[in-house]
């Protein structure tokens, strides 16, 4: 592997948190272990890494949409082959005519994925979300990636440099497809959980990650998961959500009877919306079990 930048974020993703790291990095407590049970873009994984707060630590990704998984174990064990397959897609699409690009894309994109290898099916995610319209991940009701494509503008591709830089950062993380309810973190371990995010009424929601979706009765499950993570396992706690009255009330500032939650409200621009006039900043909060 070549000299490589610092470790980004390889797929585009809808809520990812890189607007708002240095807020999620600020004040954190010493930890022994790192997990984080909804890892899609990965970008608090990614910074704490650059930052040197991994080293010496076990981590553990998790993420119940088994594509974004089977990418990240492509990157980990198996980069050499993931390289040759994504760099085959890229070479193809960058040498059509542009205006043939869209037909490939939807034959790639709605092509049969059952027959291929997994490392097949990594670089075709890999290549997908980098082609797809402006850095949504979404899924239809049986699972099937299904983002339009994008602007053709073959600059939003991964470079070989950026990939090696995130094959290095998951050298030794564990990797899990599952939910978070089966993940149970050890004591003094830093926890972050980063869901699909609580609807707001009266305005357009996304968080089709999986075919599941998330409800609002899972909202509820992840604020009892995340106190019992914190109160009864000792661990650190923090979450990224909707500032809206649902995720107020689920994370109250007294929980378990024994601790706290202690909310940051942060205002992040999103650009998910085709109209740019629909773009803007968007309440969220960062909801903590430590000042």
């Amino acid at each position: 592997m070549t000299t490589a930048p610092e470790a980004a974020p390889v797929l585009r993703w809808p809520g990812g948190k890189r607007a708002v790291i240095k807020q999620l990095l600020t004040g954190l407590p010493e930890f022994d272990a790192y997990y984080e049970p909804f890892v899609g873009g990965g970008a608090l994984f990614f910074a704490l890494y650059n930052a040197g707060l991994l080293k010496g630590r076990e981590v553990f990704l998790s993420d119940l949409n088994g594509e974004v998984i089977d990418l990240y174990r492509a990157l980990r064990d198996d980069f050499d082959d993931l390289l040759r397959g994504y760099d085959l897609l890229v070479a193809t699409y960058t040498r059509m005519n542009p205006a043939d690009r869209e037909a490939y894309y939807y034959a790639l994109r709605d092509g049969d994925v059952a027959p291929l290898p997994r490392i097949r099916r990594a670089a075709r995610t890999l290549f997908l979300n980098a082609a797809g319209f402006n850095g949504l991940y979404r899924v239809n009701s049986n699972g099937k990636f299904n983002v339009p494509f994008g602007d053709g503008n073959v600059a939003r591709l991964k470079s070989e440099s950026a990939l090696v830089a995130a094959a290095r950062a998951l050298q030794g993380v564990k990797l899990r497809q599952c939910s978070f309810v089966h993940v149970t973190p050890t004591r003094h371990a830093l926890v972050y959980a980063d869901p699909p995010f609580a609807d707001v009424p009266g305005k357009k929601s996304f968080r089709a990650y999986t075919a599941e979706g998330f409800s609002d009765e899972q909202q509820a499950g992840l604020a009892d998961w995340c106190a019992r993570a914190s109160s009864r396992h000792g661990a650190h706690v923090m979450a990224s959500n909707t500032d809206c009255k649902l995720i107020r009330a689920l994370y109250p500032s007294t929980f378990m009877a024994t601790g706290h939650w202690y909310i940051e409200r942060v205002k992040v621009k999103r650009s998910i919306n085709r109209d740019g006039k629909g773009r803007g900043g968007v309440g969220e909060v960062i909801i903590r079990a430590w000042r």
